[in-house]
């Protein structure tokens, strides 16, 4: 069982929240580098934001319909 105060040292030592860092919540299961890409497009200006979400959502249409073709 982890201490508090190490719990804090290794959520800023691993720039984490503190359910990520203990396998628990929501977000624990994804991959760190995924949450890193999906917090800097959060700080990105909105027009910027919806030319990602442009060419993600076409790229997650385009392997759907690879699936479907095979």
């Amino acid at each position: 069982m982890l201490s508090i105060e190490v719990s804090l040292k290794m959520v800023k030592a691993f720039d984490a929240s503190v359910d990520y860092i203990i396998g628990e919540g929501q977000l624990s299961n994804y991959d760190k580098d995924v949450l890193k890409r999906i917090e800097y497009i959060e700080h990105l200006p909105e027009e910027d934001k919806a030319h990602f979400f442009y060419v993600i959502d076409n790229l997650i249409k385009a392997v759907k319909l690879k699936s479907i073709a095979l």
